[in-house]
Parts: structure tokens; sequence; C-alpha cells
């Protein structure tokens, strides 16, 4: 399970088990608050943009780091994976309202968005404009199946999640400091969490004004 934190300074990618537990932060520089987020069941990688174009790393280890495509902060991507070596990009044009889709390989050197669109092998296709892009049929999961995508329908608050494993069409997950409580859809902060922030807040107000006092 992955997600992104936005809650502090800079926003970081957050990996944990399906159950919610043993989270990790991955350090991601140039990672913003508008990042893109796929994951690829067919290759085992996870695919984000940053400020600086589009990268996948492996999703059970901290190595094997690739960067695909080199953008600029000027420049909007996002993507979708296909199959375990070809993914489908989409460059944004905000001002000219003509989105272009670009076909790429997973396992090239790293190339500009520029060389990508002129490449004679892309074979781009333009469009209008792009407000989502899904790839269905490759992950197993019948996509004619009025069960298979469920989440849209749940009432989780926060993320949700469908178990291949039960008999349960979604289950609701909590953020990195947070648990279930009833109904079994909404987070609540936990109290361990709660009394370090609350040990760190008393900190913080104590070290900036000798005359905050606490009392039992």
């Amino acid at each position: 399970l992955f997600y992104v934190d936005v809650g502090g300074q800079m926003p970081v990618i957050v990996r944990c088990l399906l159950d919610g537990r043993q989270c990790v932060l991955w350090e991601t520089p140039n990672l913003m608050s508008f990042v893109r987020m796929h994951a690829n069941q067919a290759n085992d990688r996870l695919y984000y943009t940053t400020a600086n174009g589009l990268w996948s790393r492996d999703a059970h280890v901290f190595t094997d780091v690739r960067h695909h495509v080199k953008t600029t902060q000027m420049d909007a991507i996002d993507m979708a994976p296909v199959s375990d070596t070809t993914m489908i990009i989409v460059a944004k044009n905000e001002s000219q309202y003509e989105d272009l889709l670009l076909e790429a390989q997973d396992d090239i050197p790293t190339i500009s968005l520029e060389e990508l669109k002129w490449d004679e092998i892309t074979a781009p296709i333009s469009i209008r404009r792009i407000l989502t892009l899904t790839v269905v049929g490759n992950s197993g999961v019948d996509p004619h199946d009025p069960h298979s995508h469920t989440c849209a329908s749940s009432h989780c608050s926060h993320m949700c999640r469908i178990p291949r494993d039960s008999r349960r069409r979604h289950e609701c997950l909590c953020p990195l400091g947070y648990g279930l409580q009833t109904p079994k859809f909404v987070p609540f902060i936990h109290p361990f969490f709660f009394s370090v922030f609350a040990q760190f807040l008393y900190f913080h107000m104590s070290f900036h004004n000798p005359f905050v006092f606490a009392y039992e």
C-alpha cells in the first residue's frame, strides 16, 4: 500500500503493509503535493511524478530507482502502465487545451519530454483534454465484473482497498498515526501518536515562551 503524506514540510511517499502496519517513509526528492502515482502489478514497480519528471522504483526494496522522463516545472504529465515493459505518457498543454498521448518503454534510458514528443516510434496522439487515464484488463481483474471496482461506492473516509483473498468487497484503511473506530470506515488519531504530538507541542511552546506552565 502506498500513499502520499502532505502533512509535513515536504510531501513524502509512505509504504505500508496491506493491514496498514509497518509503515516506512520513502525519501523522494522534488516530490509535489499533486503527485501522480501508479502501481504496476506486472513488474512490481511504483511509478510517480516529481518536479523534474517521471520516476519509478521497486515496490519491495529501497533501490532500483529509475528516471524515465525528464521534465521541467512548467511541464505537466501523467502516466499509466500498460504492461511490464510499456507505459502511456500524457503530456498536458494547459494553455492550448491539446494533450498528447505518448507510448514509452520502461527499460529505455532517461529521455526528455520534448525528445519523446518528436520520437517517430512513439506516434503521439493529440486529444483536446484528458481528465483521467486508466488501463483496465492487465491486472487479472475482469473490467466487466460490476463487483470489481467497489471503492467508488464505499464509505471509506480516507483510503480503500479491494482484497482479493476475502469475501469483503472493500476494506477501509487509515493514514499513518490513525486507527479505525466504529463504524469501521472512520479513522481516529491514535492515542500514542496524539501523546507524542502533545509532548512535542508542549516542548515547542515552552522553549519559545518561558512563562508557559503545565498543570496536572
